[in-house]
């Protein structure tokens, strides 16, 4: 049966009334249409409130309150009443009826009083409040978007609200530089766009809005949307460029209106030219602040035209390039400087050229005055005329004086004149007035000269200088004559003597004012000389010493004069007396010396004289023709020769009398193999003896010469001797050299062979230990056959001996050619020594190291040495750290050597080899081997630790991951984490033990809204541990727990 107090009418509506202290209007009843719906609010706040009693929940529709079939709640309106809204949660419950009048009357689990409206909404904010939360919406989308100068934030997606009414509010931030800051927001309403105005170019403007529910009075969380932004495009400038000519610098700046919080950057290009044609543009210099561009120094005289490009940049954007108008400027020419100026006269034509000082691109325009003169007047330059060269005629000793100036132009300007810059250049006189027909006469003591002298040019005058002397004397000038008749005869003043000459002579030249011709040089008349009588002389010939002596007598010359002789010869020692030399040079000696005339010739001799001055001689006068016999002198021993050539003996005798001279020859020899008695054969009649000759063999031989002619001869010379000996050419034979170790002595042997018969072997013999050099032994007689020699040296355990020989043939006269070395091979001694060692294995850390211990001694002349490998654990065996051919690369001396780096718990072993060397053997090698302890593993170390954390609404705690690497030689891991409390302080659990790389958290209780939480992660093995803390990201919002 129902509840009947739950299904009573609306005539109950006053008792309800009073039992709940409900507030009605005034005039208590006034509408029963009202008073049925409060009845109807009151049943359903009666049952939610039995509902909650009986199963702990409220109910958000009528028929969830229905299905308790035990207590009946069941809530039946009256009629014209409608449930408006209904809303519960676990904290309490809210909702609103409608009156058939149109009126709206709600109540909560937490209100005491009846709240009437005029919408649903409207009082259920009102009665909500305190009992039911209201959800935050979804979140909305944000965009930007801009129209002329206005750029608005708009909602693009609408949040959604699961009660309530959404209600937005929308901020923006703008700025040039970065993001600028947020400024405030607008009011909550339900407008979906924000208007900005006057929006700045090249500025970013963000947007971003809040959304909540509202419900009446009653609103929900706020729910952020992302940021939404644009950049305000930048309008493109129009440059404008000016241009300055300072100095030598043309500059051009730029000027360009940028909006405002926009900077502007600049380019540059400019183009010259001289002509009407424009010249090519350079390249665009870069765009940069700089709104200055300058050449420097532009080009004199050139028309410039400069553009400029320029664009509004923020840090967000930039404007498209705005370039300017061509703007162009005339660079004016400066003054060219005085120019040079140049005369030069060739063949009689005058050259005058002006130099051009304009600058390159300009054209230059010459103007030239010039005056011409021969005599020494002032100047009187010509009008001024163009051009940069001029020529035209000039006479001979003749002055050009000119001036030039310059000025410089292109298609723009013209510059004014140039300073006058001078010059002037003088014609030589090349006409030498040429002298013939020279003439003299001696008339008494004085002499006359004549001659003809041709003209000078026109503007010119001719003129001469007449000269005399006698004999060789000095030259007397008697002045210069201006003349124009060609010819001329002048007399002299010098007395002339008997026997001297006279001459006269004359030189003539061309002048003006400024040069003179110059002549050719004096031309002067022969002489005349008085004659001289002739002497009549007579010669003698005599022996003066060891000279032929001709003396001359009855040579008189006459007072004055200088007497000149000469003399000739002539001789033979055959039986005609032979042909004249030539006459001996002039001299004035009475005596002529033939000196060391030819022995044994027979001398004729003639002479000459004559009286002479310096310009004249007498003929000559002529001797008789005497004779005279040269006695021969006793010839001088003779140089003997003794030749041997292969097997024939070769002796000649030297020609020891004077050339020309004939000569009679005489020898005797002696040939022997031994320093035995001299015997010698008798005299032959030759020069020459030839015969044969054995190796090793001496001849000696003595030779005489006579010497004599037609006229006279000497008696037999002291006689010359000489010797050869026959060389022996045989060389001995050293073969099947041999060495051999007998203990510690070494002994060679050698087979000899091949010496002639009657020659002596020698031999000699060297030996060398360890190549230190050879030990030279004296040579000493041998015989043919095996010899045997025995080593003077001690030869130690590893040492190398050798032997060398040498041998050849000798005689008592001679030694024959050595052989080249015979070398034996080289016997070793073999080490057999081992020494006592052991190796030695140590471990620093991870590195093992390879060292060698106990005795290292060898034999005098060896060297100890080792060397090693290593292996980890019991692995393969290593490269050994040198080779095994080269020994003497090996370690000498103990020390510790790096072998290599063992892994973490393994241990490493060492192997030593190790012998006794010389540089030519190598002893028996032993091996030893040690092991080192095991390398420790280390504490774990090197990882990371991430994660983040979920806040759980209301404070309630949170959830979350840990992640984490692993950690080097790590073998377990815990996990500890902390967190912040609402109350300001930290609390932490202890996770523990964790596998993996990744785990779950979660913490249910209170926590601060700020969790803040942070993982503690330890990593362990046998060594130790490594800790790690690392504060957890937290996501944004929070989670509720269902």
């Amino acid at each position: 049966m129902a509840n009947p107090y739950l299904t009573l009418g609306g005539i109950a509506a006053a008792g309800i009334a009073a039992l709940f202290g409900f507030v009605l209007v005034p005039g208590w009843v006034a509408d029963a249409q009202d008073a049925q719906a409060i009845g109807d609010l009151g049943r359903i706040k009666t049952a939610q409130s039995a509902a909650y009693d009986v199963n702990g929940t409220y109910y958000n529709t009528l028929a969830g309150l229905d299905t308790d079939g035990k207590w009946g709640l069941k809530v039946t309106l009256s009629k014209g009443v409608k449930l408006a809204d209904l809303d519960a949660a676990s904290t309490g419950w809210c909702g609103t009826v409608k009156s058939e009048s149109g009126r709206f009357f709600g109540t909560s689990s937490k209100a005491s009083r009846i709240v009437r409206g005029d919408t649903s909404g409207e009082v259920m904010g009102i009665v909500c409040a305190g009992a039911v939360a209201l959800p935050a919406p979804s979140i909305p989308g944000v965009s930007a978007s801009q129209s002329g100068t206005t750029v608005t934030g708009s909602i693009s997606t609408a949040a959604v609200c699961a009660r309530g009414t959404v209600r937005y509010r929308i901020q923006y931030r703008s700025s040039t530089t970065a993001n600028g800051s947020w400024g405030d927001y607008t009011s909550w309403s339900t407008a979906l766009k924000r208007d900005v105005t006057g929006a700045a170019q090249g500025t970013r403007y963000g947007f971003r809005a809040e959304a909540m529910c509202a419900r009446g009075a009653q609103e929900s969380g706020a729910t952020p949307s992302m940021e939404a932004s644009l950049v305000t495009p930048i309008a493109a400038p129009s440059p404008t460029i000016t241009l300055d000519l300072d100095g030598t610098d043309l500059t051009a700046t730029a000027a360009a209106s940028c909006a405002p919080g926009t900077s502007a950057r600049y380019g540059f290009r400019y183009r010259s030219t001289t002509t009407e044609t424009a010249g090519s543009w350079s390249g665009w210099s870069a765009l940069a602040t700089d709104k200055t561009f300058t050449v420097s120094p532009p080009e004199w005289g050139a028309r410039y035209g400069f553009e400029v490009r320029a664009r509004c940049i923020t840090a967000h954007g930039q404007s498209s390039v705005g370039t300017s108008a061509e703007r162009t400027i005339i660079v004016p020419l400066a003054p060219p400087a005085r120019p040079t100026v140049t005369a030069t006269e060739t063949g009689g034509v005058y050259t005058t050229t002006v130099s051009n000082t304009c600058a390159p691109g300009t054209t230059p325009e010459w103007s030239q005055r010039r005056d011409i003169r021969t005599t020494s007047t002032a100047l009187a330059y010509g009008p001024w005329a163009g051009g940069q060269t001029a020529t035209g005629p000039l006479g001979e000793g003749a002055r050009l004086d000119v001036q030039g100036r310059i000025r410089c132009s292109t298609e723009f300007n013209t510059t004014a004149w140039s300073a006058a810059a001078s010059a002037n250049v003088i014609r030589d006189i090349t006409t030498r007035p040429a002298i013939t027909g020279l003439g003299r006469t001696l008339t008494n003591d004085k002499g006359t000269a004549t001659a003809t002298i041709a003209a000078c040019p026109a503007g010119t005058t001719k003129r001469y200088e007449f000269h005399e002397r006698t004999g060789s004397g000095s030259w007397t000038s008697r002045g210069w004559t201006d003349s124009t008749n060609p010819s001329v005869s002048r007399a002299g003043s010098l007395a002339v003597g008997q026997g001297v000459s006279w001459q006269g002579g004359f030189r003539a030249e061309c002048y003006t004012a400024y040069r003179n011709g110059g002549n050719d040089g004096w031309k002067d008349t022969t002489a005349i000389v008085r004659a001289i009588a002739a002497p009549t002389p007579s010669l003698s010939l005599a022996m003066s010493g060891t000279n032929l002596r001709a003396t001359m007598t009855g040579v008189t010359c006459a007072a004055g004069t200088t007497r000149e002789v000469q003399y000739r010869t002539r001789n033979s020692r055959s039986t005609a007396l032979g042909t004249w030399t030539g006459w001996s040079s002039v001299r004035t000696a009475l005596t002529f010396d033939v000196a060391n005339p030819n022995a044994g010739a027979k001398y004729g001799a003639e002479g000459r004289a004559r009286c002479i001055t310096p310009l004249a001689n007498s003929p000559w006068g002529t001797t008789n023709a005497p004779t005279r016999v040269i006695a021969l002198t006793a010839p001088k021993a003779p140089t003997a020769k003794a030749t041997i050539t292969g097997g024939t003996r070769y002796t000649t005798v030297s020609n020891s009398c004077v050339s020309g001279v004939s000569v009679r020859y005489q020898q005797r020899l002696l040939v022997r193999n031994a320093n035995s008695a001299v015997n010698w054969g008798a005299w032959q009649a030759s020069y020459r003896v030839e015969g044969g000759i054995n190796q090793g063999y001496r001849v000696d031989m003595q030779g005489r010469v006579q010497c004599y002619t037609a006229h006279t001869q000497t008696g037999w010379s002291p006689t010359g001797a000489a010797t050869a000996t026959r060389p022996i050419t045989t060389t001995p034979k050293l073969a099947n050299a041999k060495s051999v170790i007998s203990g510690s002595r070494g002994q060679g042997s050698v087979d000899l062979s091949g010496c002639p018969a009657g020659t002596t072997y020698r031999m000699q013999t060297h030996e060398t230990l360890n190549g230190e050099g050879w030990t030279d032994y004296a040579w000493a007689n041998s015989a043919a056959g095996r010899r045997y020699f025995d080593s003077k040296k001690t030869v130690n355990q590893g040492a190398r001996w050798r032997m060398a020989f040498h041998a050849r043939c000798i005689t008592h006269w001679t030694n024959g050619p050595v052989t080249n070395v015979k070398h034996s091979s080289y016997a070793i001694r073999p080490i057999t020594a081992v020494p006592s060692a052991y190796a030695i294995g140590t471990r620093n850390g991870g590195d093992i190291y390879a060292n060698i211990g106990g005795s290292r001694s060898c034999p005098a002349g060896t060297t100890f040495r080792w060397r090693f490998n290593d292996r980890q654990g019991y692995g393969s065996w290593g490269a050994w750290s040198h080779s095994t051919s080269n020994t003497g690369s090996w370690y000498s001396g103990a020390g510790s050597k790096y072998a290599r780096t063992v892994a973490y718990d393994s241990s490493g072993e060492v192997q030593v080899h190790y012998l006794c060397r010389s540089n030519y053997d190598n002893g028996t090698g032993k091996y030893s081997t040690d092991r080192t302890s095991v390398r420790p593993i280390p504490a774990p170390y090197s990882f990371s630790v991430s994660g983040s954390v979920n806040r759980i609404c209301d404070n309630m705690g949170f959830n979350g991951r840990v992640k984490w690497t692993a950690a080097s030689y790590a073998n377990s891991y815990t996990l500890s984490l902390s967190w912040a409390t609402t109350s300001g302080g930290r609390a932490s659990k202890n996770v523990g033990s964790v596998s993996g790389f990744d785990r779950g958290i979660s913490h249910v209780g209170p926590s601060a809204m700020s969790v803040r939480a942070q993982a503690t992660m330890v990593a362990r093995n046998g060594s130790g541990t490594r800790t790690v803390t690392q504060g957890l990201s937290q996501v944004m919002g929070c989670s509720r727990i269902n």
